[in-house]
């Protein structure tokens, strides 16, 4: 895992400036301090901070081919290199190192653009082809790795980061609004889109080919999740042969993913995901050699760390467990906001953020279980989809109306998921289609509400179309369309695999553990295990009020014992952090001068939304984490320093040129 970036001229765009990408490279240090790397000919540049975790003394990076012709900059791990490098080897290719770059750059030299369905793994990549004058360019199929870019008349400029992207004199400190306003719905920013205009992300499983002579820039999806749910669903009760078949495609991955020159070691909650990865880790390495890390928390509502060090205790684990008293989890608040190089305002960023801390003293490699919730029904809003659809059929709107003014009645809840808060969130998803939902129960702001807070708000057509739905659901309501053959639950999960599990699970993970140069690694990920559960029916998933369900039975008999079936996961008291521990903090960057300074959001509105959440009249967690987000990273990277030093930075770079 690494930091790669890039500038590409076209031919009036001038030489590229290793200086820039030294720039660029210093920015994402945490990504890879262990070498950074530079390539420079003419108009093409690329740049590399290296993480080495295979073939530590051979793996440096941009790396190019015998002929010099064909070079690569590259992030993340190709698990399947091993498979890939003998049949390449058996092509008749030759090998000078013993880890993943070289497989890929002779994958691409042996099958071109064609390579991608081979490969394994999480990555984002550039490829400059002098002979054929191109950048080739691909970010792996889940999302795991970012690629972030910028185009314009003088070329094109790519990074793992925004921050690093901004170093570039080029690269423009616009504010997307459209952009923005699906911020504060979801609280993240959805791919292609970032804060800035005209910045841009590769989208999940979708590739990039840049011709600079020309400045024809073509991206392609190779990669649908869709593919497998295309195939016909098992129907019939599953037996202990398909846990079997199940646990043996997810061991297979785990064996991949252990494959390291450095120590390993895996991230344990109380869930049935982690869990599962700890023992199917340990059958394939041995209790002994692997490691095991959980935070722990004083709040008992939040806390899992009993059940995670049972679990380890029984496999043999060497476990480490970091229990935070909130003064300690709140310390490291500020830092880890600040660290952002873009608003995520997923509050499970935080609680990353303290089991990478922990795990990076010990390991550079760990193992984590995103994607189990996504892939097998593991969300509160699963369980509920089916009684929201009857409740959305059977009651009038003036009985669901009642409902949501009763609920509204009930005291402000702060502890993990209470039920008057789960209520609140159930019910403001009742009186919208059925494709919306989803994003009604789990973001911060309704379109309504977004469009209240942001200035300019009303004239942003994002937030409302011609038609009168607010175009914000367009996406989803597209991925709903098209798998309208399949039941509830499956669309939903389809759902969440294209927009909150690579928008903020997989870019929490990435960020979190990057800040701390350790690799996070997900087995449940693997293309060849989103297939196989993409392909189980919702009833292998999801059985009464038990989700998971196949791989829960196939864990009880691991274990010799059932799982609890509620769990927390790695989550955060945010809610009575802003109350107490983060106050301060808070008012620092929701104060009416904060927020006109920025001149994104209307003071009042914000200053309401702090008053009843400060005063215990509301719960205003999740609307207020996002715009606090947002602001610690408009002040630290668009207000008035930021601006100075880009525009010195644009002024030397056009006294060089000239």
């Amino acid at each position: 895992m690494c930091g790669i970036c890039g500038d590409i001229r076209t031919p009036h765009g001038g030489l590229a400036a290793p200086g820039l990408l030294t720039a660029m490279n210093e920015a994402q240090r945490h990504r890879g301090p262990d070498d950074t790397g530079l390539w420079c000919e003419g108009p093409v540049g690329l740049g590399h901070q290296r993480l080495a975790i295979l073939d530590l003394d051979g793996g440096r990076q941009p790396m190019a081919d015998s002929s010099g012709q064909v070079v690569v900059t590259y992030n993340g791990e190709i698990y399947n290199f091993v498979e890939l490098r003998e049949q390449l080897r058996g092509l008749g290719h030759q090998f000078r190192s013993t880890g993943d770059t070289e497989v890929l750059l002779h994958a691409y030299l042996e099958w071109g653009l064609e390579m991608l369905p081979r490969l394994s793994g999480m990555f984002a990549f550039g490829v400059y082809d002098a002979r054929r004058r191109w950048l080739f360019a691909a970010r792996d199929p889940m999302g795991q790795k970012p690629f972030l870019y910028y185009q314009d008349a003088d070329g094109l400029v790519f990074a793992s980061e925004l921050t690093a992207l901004l170093r570039h004199p080029r690269v423009p400190r616009r504010l997307d609004l459209t952009a923005v306003a699906g911020y504060l719905v979801r609280e993240y920013f959805t791919a292609p889109e970032t804060p800035l205009q005209d910045v841009r992300k590769l989208q999940p499983g979708e590739a990039m080919l840049y011709e600079p002579s020309t400045g024809r820039l073509r991206c392609w999806r190779y990669w649908d999740p869709m593919d497998a749910v295309r195939r016909p669903f098992l129907d019939r009760p599953p037996t202990i042969e398909d846990e079997e078949t199940l646990a043996q495609e997810l061991r297979t991955a785990v064996e991949r993913h252990l494959r390291s020159d450095v120590p390993v070691g895996v991230y344990l909650s109380g869930g049935v995901d982690s869990t599962a990865l700890a023992a199917l880790a340990c059958d394939v390495i041995g209790g002994q050699n692997l490691q095991t890390f959980t935070i722990g928390y004083a709040d008992p509502s939040f806390d899992e760390s009993a059940a995670a060090r049972r679990t380890a205790q029984q496999l043999g684990t060497r476990h480490h467990e970091l229990r935070l008293s909130p003064q300690e989890c709140v310390a490291a608040v500020p830092d880890a906001v600040a660290h952002l190089d873009e608003p995520l305002a997923d509050p499970g960023y935080l609680s990353v953020i303290q089991a990478a801390s922990l795990a990076s003293r010990h390991v550079k490699v760990v193992v984590a279980g995103d994607g189990g919730d996504e892939l097998l029904c593991g969300y509160e809003t699963f369980k509920v989809w089916e009684a929201a659809d009857w409740m959305h059929r059977q009651l009038p709107a003036g009985v669901r109306g009642l409902l949501r003014a009763c609920v509204a009645l009930t005291p402000a809840q702060y502890g993990y998921m209470g039920l008057g808060y789960r209520a609140r969130y159930f019910l403001r998803g009742l009186d919208v289609p059925a494709a919306w939902r989803n994003t009604c129960w789990i973001g911060a702001f309704t379109p309504d509400e977004a469009r209240a807070v942001l200035r300019g708000g009303d004239d942003t057509q994002s937030l409302r179309g011609d038609h009168g739905w607010p175009t914000l659901f367009d996406h989803v309501q597209e991925l709903h369309r098209l798998a309208a053959r399949h039941d509830g639950l499956t669309r939903l999960g389809l759902e969440y695999q294209q927009t909150y599990l690579p928008g903020a699970i997989c870019a929490h993970t990435d960020k979190a553990n990057m800040r701390f140069s350790l690799e996070a690694r997900s087995p449940l990920l693997d293309p060849a295990v989103v297939q196989c559960l993409n392909r189980l029916p919702s009833s292998w998933k999801l059985r009464g009020w038990q989700s998971k369900w196949l791989l829960r039975r196939w864990l009880t008999r691991r274990l010799g014992r059932a799982l609890p079936v509620k769990k927390h996961g790695f989550a955060a008291p945010l809610a009575l952090w802003l109350r107490r521990e983060l106050r301060t903090f808070a008012e620092t960057h929701l104060n009416r001068d904060a927020i006109e300074a920025a001149g994104v959001f209307h003071p009042e509105k914000v200053a309401r939304l702090w008053q009843e959440h400060a005063g215990g009249r509301a719960n205003h967690a999740k609307p207020l984490w996002t715009v606090l987000v947002f602001q610690v990273w408009h002040r630290q990277h668009l207000q008035a320093p930021v601006a100075r030093e880009a525009a010195t930075r644009l002024t030397q770079m056009k006294e060089v040129a000239a």
